[in-house]
């Protein structure tokens, strides 16, 4: 055999293996695409702990999405839960959701057990040490 055609009768045999190993037979594995429900973060980078925390979608203005309660009081769409005492948490989000803009608001629990501590070595102002805790209140409309 020649140079040539030994060349050639490699580059076919490559080309029968490498197509043989891409069929779609009835041993291919397939795998499912599964889509998240749930969203993990921490909010305790913002020194804040034990917070109310609200994954809301975005509208078509880039502000958070609200509509209007049976008790004709503006409320945030989305899901709400809650942030443990070191700052994490998990939010499960609606599958309508799914794949738009959020915004992720915490706010203060109304019995004022959420809290920010002080996370500088050095202190973080007038009287307020390296790891003290303070309550943060709850803001309020009225």
């Amino acid at each position: 055999m020649t140079q040539f055609s030994r060349t050639t009768a490699l580059c076919l045999l490559s080309v029968f293996f490498f197509l043989a190993g891409c069929s779609g037979n009835s041993t291919s594995t397939t795998r499912e695409v599964q889509t998240l429900s749930s969203v993990n973060g921490y909010v305790g980078a913002a020194n804040v702990r034990n917070a109310t925390l609200y994954a809301v979608p975005v509208n078509v203005q880039g502000q958070p999405s609200t509509e209007i309660n049976d008790l004709n009081q503006e409320v945030y769409l989305g899901s709400v839960s809650s942030s443990t005492t070191v700052g994490f948490y998990r939010a499960d989000v609606k599958k309508e959701y799914i794949g738009g803009a959020m915004v992720f608001i915490a706010e203060s629990k109304a019995n004022n057990s959420s809290v920010r501590v002080c996370e500088l070595v050095n202190g973080c102002g007038n009287d307020w040490a390296y790891r003290q805790v303070k309550s943060v209140p709850r803001v309020t409309d009225e």
